[in-house]
């Protein structure tokens, strides 16, 4: 009663049941403890519908555990925060109370103007067509300008204090 291992879905389930067991760091007793509440011995004898079961258990027991992004994702989220930090540090309103305070309304307003400044950034470009590269150079650029502004933030103190 076992499925072909050569079908194409069983190859990839089995691929992802064994990823997952890696990730967790399920050892080699529990892993067949699993495999004996199925009645079977070794992965390969689960069924499809045996092998959606348990990867759903086991993607369920690690509910901290983040799906891990894309390149493409992270950049969007390190540029938001570039952003958002030289906003801060330029003296924007809003950008100047702590995230962790802020309401859900205005962790999403400051969200949304440090978006708008990414696409003006980005000739007009919408936010989720910039590309990784241009989002890399973005993100830089931002984090290179507040590191001048604060230097610059710094000497004027400085001359200040001096008068």
């Amino acid at each position: 009663m076992t499925s072909s291992t050569t079908d194409p879905r069983k190859t990839k389930l089995l691929k992802k049941y064994h990823t997952l067991l890696c990730r967790q760091g399920v050892n080699n007793e529990a892993k067949m403890a699993m495999l004996a509440g199925y009645g079977v011995e070794s992965s390969k004898e689960l069924t499809l519908a045996q092998l959606v079961d348990i990867i759903v258990k086991l993607e369920g027991g690690c509910p901290e555990q983040e799906k891990q992004k894309s390149p493409l994702e992270m950049w969007r989220d390190r540029a938001i925060a570039a952003v958002s930090d030289y906003l801060r540090v330029m003296g924007v309103g809003f950008f100047q109370k702590e995230y962790e305070k802020c309401t859900y309304e205005e962790k999403l307003k400051r969200k949304a103007y440090a978006i708008g400044t990414i696409e003006k950034a980005a000739n007009g470009k919408v936010f989720g067509k910039i590309s990784q590269k241009q989002l890399a150079s973005l993100y830089n650029g931002f984090i290179r300008t507040k590191k001048d502004m604060l230097a610059v933030q710094r000497s004027a103190m400085e001359i200040l204090s001096t008068n």
